[in-house]
């Protein structure tokens, strides 16, 4: 299979995960309603910390704020776990490949996944400069809608799964900068 029609097939299997993750998580019995009222409240405080950790590059602070079992799904179709996201974000930082990292969350809308759950949905604004191919340095500002579930456990709220779609303006300002950092052969992607 070519590289174009392997990230294809990982990105419809992504999305279809992503949609019977969203339909398994919406509110699965009325003892959900309990965390509806402070839901919204404590999913911001769950995306606050676990965003402000990532802003100081503290990773490993990052990551207490996710389940064991969590996952993520990119806004490229990638499907993460929990150890692979934070490698990930780790190497970025470490290789200062991904520098002045800045996150504002707006429009958090909040509702109940059963009991002791919530799902989530907001505009997550991401500012950072990124090292990719032959540019030296690209600035980079994206508004990917998040959405996702968090649950409370051991007395906290978590966030199990994250997914990102980038947004139709965030995808026209990207293409072109990220298809001039790409290599001319597209076999070598």
């Amino acid at each position: 299979m070519s590289g174009s029609g392997a990230r294809a097939t990982g990105l419809a299997a992504a999305q279809g995960l992503a949609a019977l993750v969203l339909l398994v998580a919406a509110p699965l019995s009325a003892q959900g309603d309990r965390v509806a009222g402070a839901a919204e409240e404590t999913v911001q405080t769950a995306l606050a910390a676990y965003y402000s950790a990532l802003e100081k590059g503290d990773v490993e602070s990052a990551g207490s704020r996710l389940t064991p079992d969590y996952f993520y799904v990119a806004p490229w179709g990638a499907l993460e776990l929990r150890s692979e996201q934070l490698a990930r974000m780790r190497e970025a930082f470490a290789s200062r490949s991904l520098r002045n990292y800045r996150v504002q969350i707006r429009d958090l809308r909040t509702g109940p996944a059963g009991e002791g759950g919530a799902w989530f949905r907001a505009t997550v604004r991401e500012t950072y400069l990124r090292e990719s191919g032959r540019r030296a340095r690209n600035a980079f500002a994206e508004d990917p809608l998040t959405t996702g579930v968090a649950v409370r456990e051991q007395g906290s709220w978590r966030i199990r799964y994250l997914q990102q779609t980038w947004s139709e303006e965030t995808l026209r300002r990207m293409v072109p900068i990220l298809h001039a950092a790409q290599p001319v052969d597209p076999e070598e992607y």
